[in-house]
């Protein structure tokens, strides 16, 4: 199976090929019609259809210390979705499209990283501009902050309202 490119993990270079739970998560994110997939010692942890930062939040909320240890394979990965995998406590993660700044976030973090295709960043479903979650966390690094803005921006965005990038 092509997994695509390895990501960085400073200081441990031989993580070249994929831990045996990210690998199920990636094949179990293929093979349906999955957004996200968790993977912790052989079992499926968690999952869901359901895109964007709204399943990952969905996710946290029914299983917030479930998920500790586990692999995950996303189908997007922006800076809002890699400060998520963070507060999940994840191994290593996989995206099929992986931002910039997520990237720069797992390597500062350490977290062994995989993906598709690399992209600048995340654009807004519409592709006329920034993700709304992603320009939230735009200039934070502080995990606890990047969690508080991400709830923040679902709320707004469930009342119509949006909360531009700081």
């Amino acid at each position: 199976m092509a997994l695509g490119k390895p990501g960085g993990m400073a200081p441990r270079p031989k993580a070249r090929n994929p831990p045996k739970d990210l690998v199920e998560a990636i094949e179990r994110l293929r093979q349906g019609r999955l957004a996200l997939v968790f993977v912790k010692e052989g079992r499926v942890v968690a999952e869901t259809g359901t895109g964007g930062i709204a399943g990952y939040l969905e996710v946290l909320e029914k299983k917030p210390k479930g998920l500790e240890g586990s692999a995950s394979a996303d189908r997007i990965v922006g800076k809002a979705s890699a400060f998520l995998s963070l507060a999940a406590g994840v191994s290593s993660l996989y995206g099929e499209v992986i931002s910039s700044g997520a990237i720069g976030l797992l390597r500062a973090r350490r977290i062994p990283y995989w993906y598709g295709l690399k992209v600048p960043f995340v654009m807004n479903r519409t592709r006329t501009g920034l993700c709304p979650f992603e320009g939230a966390v735009l200039d934070v690094d502080d995990p606890v902050v990047a969690m508080e803005r991400l709830k923040e921006q679902e709320s707004k965005l469930r009342q119509g309202r949006f909360l531009a990038p700081k």
